[in-house]
C-alpha cells in the first residue's frame, strides 16, 4: 500500500473508533468497560447494569423520582434495582462525549465519601466537570468534597433528570462554574441530624447524665457552630450569604426546588 493510501486508512480507522464509550469506576477502582458491539452514543454505565438511553450528546438519566403508585419500594430497593440515586453512598462513572470527559457522581453522600470521591479522581484521570444526582446525606462530607471540586478548578452541572438536594448543593457550589439544566432539579432545606438514631441516642443519653438545661445549650452551641461553617463555605465558594436565611427556613421534610431566577440570585449558577 502506498504511504498516502496508508495514511489514509489509518485516519479513518480512527474516525470509526467509539470515542465515548464509559469508563466505569466502582469504589474508586478503576474497572474494564463492557465491550460494546459497535460504536454507540455517550451513556452513563455503571453497575449494576440499567437500560440503555436515547442517543444524545449528554446522559440521559433515569429520572430520579420514585415508581409509579401501588407498591412503594424503599430506597435500598431502589437501589439494588440500580436506581443509584437512592443508594446511602456516592457511585461514580466517567462519561466521555467528544473531548470532555465528566465524573457522575449518584447517590447518598455518606460517610468516607470525601476520601472514595478523592480516589476515584484519582482513577478517573483529566475531568473537566463534575455531574451530580444526590439525594444529599452529611453535610460535613458535602462541604469537604465541594472544597476538593474548587481546588481542583472544575464545573459542576446538574443534567437533565437529575436531582441535588441538601448536602449535594455543597458539592455544586465548589464548582467554579455552575449550571442547573432546564430539566434539572435543584432543591433546599435546613441542615438536620434528626434523622441520624445515633444522635437522638447521644441527645438522650446526655440528657439523663447532664440535665436538659446543658443539653439544650450543647445543642444551640453546635447549630450555632454549623451556620457559622457553613456561611464560611458560601463566601469561600462566592454564593449570597442569602441562601443561607433561604434554605434555614425551609423544613427538612419539605424540601424545595429553587428556580431559574433564584438560581441566579444566590449566584448559585453564574452561566446561562
Amino acid at each position: 500500500m502506498k504511504p498516502a493510501l496508508a495514511i489514509a486508512a489509518a485516519l479513518l480507522l480512527a474516525a470509526a473508533a467509539p470515542v465515548d464509550e464509559p469508563l466505569i469506576i466502582e469504589n474508586g477502582v478503576r474497572v474494564a468497560p463492557a465491550p460494546q458491539p459497535a460504536p454507540v452514543a455517550p451513556q452513563i454505565s455503571t453497575a449494576p447494569a440499567r437500560p440503555a438511553p436515547p442517543p444524545a450528546e449528554t446522559p440521559v438519566p433515569q429520572p430520579s423520582a420514585a415508581a409509579a403508585p401501588g407498591h412503594q419500594p424503599t430506597p435500598a430497593e431502589l437501589c439494588a434495582k440500580g436506581r443509584l440515586f437512592f443508594c446511602d453512598q456516592l457511585n461514580f462513572a466517567v462519561h466521555r462525549a467528544g473531548r470532555r470527559r465528566s465524573l457522575v457522581l449518584q447517590g447518598g453522600i455518606g460517610a468516607g465519601d470525601t476520601e472514595r470521591f478523592r480516589e476515584a479522581m484519582e482513577q478517573a484521570g483529566p475531568i473537566d466537570e463534575i455531574m451530580l444526582d444526590s439525594p444529599g446525606g452529611v453535610l460535613e462530607e458535602g462541604l469537604a468534597i465541594g472544597r476538593i471540586v474548587r481546588a481542583r478548578k472544575l464545573t459542576t452541572h446538574v443534567p437533565n433528570g437529575f436531582a441535588c438536594i441538601s448536602a449535594c448543593n455543597f458539592v455544586f457550589m465548589g464548582g467554579v462554574v455552575r449550571y442547573v439544566d432546564p430539566g434539572g432539579v435543584f432543591m433546599v432545606h435546613m441542615f438536620t441530624a434528626s434523622g441520624s438514631e445515633d444522635f437522638i441516642n447521644d441527645i438522650a443519653s446526655e440528657t439523663r447524665e447532664k440535665g436538659l438545661p446543658s443539653t439544650v445549650r450543647a445543642i444551640e452551641q453546635e447549630a450555632a457552630e454549623t451556620a457559622a461553617k457553613v456561611a464560611r463555605f458560601l463566601v469561600e465558594m462566592s454564593v449570597s450569604l442569602r441562601f443561607l436565611t433561604e434554605f434555614a427556613a425551609i423544613p427538612n421534610s419539605s424540601p424545595r426546588r429553587l428556580n431559574a431566577d433564584e438560581l441566579r440570585q444566590y449566584n448559585l449558577v453564574n452561566t446561562d
